[in-house]
């Protein structure tokens, strides 16, 4: 077996990801949710370490992964189906500390081609 020749044959897909984490004001990543990992923070001064939810999404440039923190509470998100993250900004918390602020939306299940 040609290895190299498999690439020819079949549709590769990207199974590693980047951490989002530098967000503009109103830059939006849309795509599919593929993983929910724990993500843990570590603790920094007094501030406790903490662990959150990653959320891994499939879009048009490759895989991204990036943590909504307070902004996934209640939040019913499901692997296999589209959604948009848009970053609205950042809000100031006790101790001079901010939190980042997200809005959400949901288009419905993925298909496995859109073609």
């Amino acid at each position: 077996m040609n290895y190299k020749d498999l690439k020819n044959l079949k549709k590769g897909q990207q199974i590693n990801y980047q951490i989002k984490n530098d967000w503009e004001i109103d830059e939006s990543l849309i795509g599919k949710l593929v993983a929910v990992n724990q993500v843990t923070f570590e603790a920094i001064g007094d501030r406790e370490g903490s662990t959150q939810n990653g959320y891994v999404f499939e879009t048009d440039e490759g895989r991204f992964q990036c943590v909504l923190g307070a902004s996934d509470k209640g939040l019913d998100i499901k692997i296999g189906y589209v959604y948009e993250i848009i970053f609205k900004g950042k809000k100031p918390i006790a101790q001079g500390r901010n939190v980042n602020i997200f809005e959400v939306f949901y288009y419905g299940k993925a298909e496995e081609e859109l073609d």
